[in-house]
């Protein structure tokens, strides 16, 4: 199953100049934590670019990366396309935790989405892709 762990403000935006367009907030941070942590990750290349040691940060051994881009990783498996991912999904839980990009080219596969709407309409160059619940 693909699931997504997203935050997005009222327009969808979700990222500016590669982070948050908002102030971090500690409810937010600790409730992705309580939902990813020790799970199958899965995000491109900017998203893994944010976590110093995405492996410490998320308490998982299993990272992959979706980049056309790069050929390996020490720390994380890299594809260079969905179709690993979506194989991998029929038979595991993955969780997608950015970026925009990611979320759109995923988002008709995603099968579960834990999303928080940030009350507030930000300066954003990433967004995440409209969706019908």
């Amino acid at each position: 199953m693909i699931i997504f762990v997203a935050a997005h403000d009222k327009n969808y935006g979700m990222g500016s100049k590669g982070s948050l367009p908002w102030p971090l907030m500690q409810s937010d941070k600790e409730h992705l934590h309580e939902l990813a942590d020790g799970r199958s990750l899965v995000m491109g290349e900017r998203t893994y670019r944010n976590y110093k040691d995405i492996r410490e940060a998320f308490k998982t051994d299993d990272v992959t990366v979706i980049s056309k881009s790069l050929s390996g990783l020490p720390d994380a498996n890299v594809v260079d396309s969905l179709e690993p991912i979506i194989e991998r999904a029929k038979h595991e839980d993955l969780w997608v935790i950015g970026g925009g990009n990611i979320f759109a080219q995923l988002l008709p596969h995603a099968q579960r989405m834990y999303l928080t709407e940030i009350d507030g309409d930000f300066e954003a160059d990433t967004v995440f892709p409209k969706y019908n619940l």
